[in-house]
């Protein structure tokens, strides 16, 4: 269960070292809700006390490196794409737009990691644990 945390936590992790000033502990400013996000899905984890196989931690690891990739692309032109769509959308709040994709692409590796971990706890379950991650963002 602690690598299933680890594994979870490794692009928030990641972010925090190699993004530290793109961190507040607000909502509507930056990546701080992550943070926020990640303490639940914690304590979720930790309260289930379930077993995760070693076949399914290995399964999300891939995942979470791209979701890394993604982090490490936003240096290196992704944010200029994600910004080119603002003129399409009509976008008011540039750096809101931005946010808000970082926030996409966290919640769905999120309901994608918690899905594998959480195949046999029960469909209701993982229902109740999407929702509150939509809910947070």
């Amino acid at each position: 269960m602690l690598i299933g945390i680890a594994i979870i936590a490794s692009p928030i992790v990641f972010a925090i070292i190699a993004f530290p000033d793109s961190f507040s502990l607000s909502w509507n400013q930056g990546r701080g809700g992550f943070i926020f996000a990640l303490v639940f899905i914690v304590a979720e984890l930790i309260g289930l006390k379930i077993i995760i196989s070693k076949k399914r931690l290995l399964s999300v690891i891939p995942i979470a490196g791209v979701v890394i990739a993604y982090l490490i692309g936003l240096e290196y032109g992704l944010r200029d794409f994600i910004l080119s769509g603002e003129e399409l959308f009509n976008v008011q709040l540039i750096y809101s737009w931005t946010w808000m994709w970082d926030f996409i692409i966290m919640s769905i590796f999120v309901v994608v990691a918690l899905s594998i971990f959480l195949v046999n706890v029960g469909f209701e379950l993982l229902l109740q644990v999407q929702y509150f991650l939509l809910a947070v963002q």
